[in-house]
């Protein structure tokens, strides 16, 4: 992504993330100054490059600012009222509230007490949305909404009906469709989850969807990634783990439920995005993975 961090053209591919890992890695061990100045000097020269590269920068300081929040949590917070402050200022450009409320509440995971109430405060702004006609309406925006009237009280019926006839006229794979289906699972509707999981023909989608509604059901917390490849099965999925977790935040883990989607996760092509959940449902399960592996990738159990 920024030519100054990529050595070889060929690998592009392959490192282009490697400095948003590295930041967040930074901030882990203390060193926040010097994640922000590497997330800096990523930035591309050229002119279209650096339009991808915002996005992805503001992903890599919500990581920062996540593991930064464990011992400066006011240096996390003046990081993402500055966030917000960005976000709410591009709401007046053509379309600019189109994603404003989910590109928001990516920060809520980092969004601590001292900023949390103008977070909350730029969330209500963006949900004006809705004064737009529904022919403007994002899926994303929708499920995220969905999510927010859950977590408050409120009845969701009127998004998730909307989000159900979109998907049954849309390409799946190009639907916020794990992110459905997790939503389903945050009102305990397991059947729902499970068949609109299913309705991914992918099988890293659909395993991904599997995985992601297991998490959901056994309460598994998400580390937020510093990175949000748009070629990965289902990013927004993982966008918004975290509103579904703090949406359902009474409500007990269901771990013979989780399970059996953990199971069916297992049994594709997308088995490996079930297994950092293993460690968490079956811990005895992980020393099994060498053998799980082998039946996928078809090498032995002596090789």
């Amino acid at each position: 992504m920024a030519g100054a961090v990529t050595p070889d053209g060929d690998e592009e591919a392959g490192v282009a993330d490697a400095w948003a890992f590295a930041a967040q890695a930074l901030a882990c061990v203390g060193e926040r100054d010097a994640a922000l100045e590497l997330i800096q000097r990523a930035e591309p020269t050229d002119r279209g490059e650096r339009m991808a590269w915002r996005p992805a920068a503001r992903q890599a300081r919500i990581a920062v600012a996540v593991e930064a929040a464990a011992y400066d949590p006011a240096w996390a917070a003046a990081l993402m009222d500055g966030e917000c402050e960005r976000l709410l200022a591009s709401r007046n450009r053509p379309r600019g509230m189109a994603l404003l409320l989910p590109s928001l509440v990516e920060l809520l995971p980092a969004a601590w007490e001292s900023c949390r109430e103008r977070l909350e405060d730029a969330i209500e702004i963006a949900l004006e949305y809705t004064g737009e006609g529904r022919e403007a309406w994002r899926p994303e925006t929708v499920l995220v909404h969905a999510l927010l009237r859950i977590r408050d009280g409120d009845d969701a019926g009127c998004q998730l009906d909307w989000l159900t006839g979109e998907l049954r006229s849309c390409d799946p794979e190009r639907f916020p469709t794990g992110g459905l289906a997790v939503a389903h699972a945050v009102l305990g509707d397991i059947e729902s989850a499970r068949q609109v999981a299913e309705r991914l023909r992918s099988p890293e989608s659909r395993a991904a969807a599997f995985a992601a509604v297991a998490g959901q059901l056994a309460r598994v917390p998400v580390r937020p990634s510093p990175t949000n490849d748009a070629a990965a099965a289902g990013p927004f999925t993982r966008t918004v783990r975290p509103l579904a977790l703090a949406a359902s935040a009474d409500a007990p883990a269901d771990l013979q439920a989780a399970t059996g989607f953990v199971r069916d996760a297992l049994a594709g092509a997308g088995w490996h995005h079930a297994l950092p959940l293993l460690s968490e449902l079956a811990p005895e399960a992980v020393t099994q993975v060498r053998d799980i592996a082998a039946v996928h990738l078809g090498f032995g159990a002596g090789d």
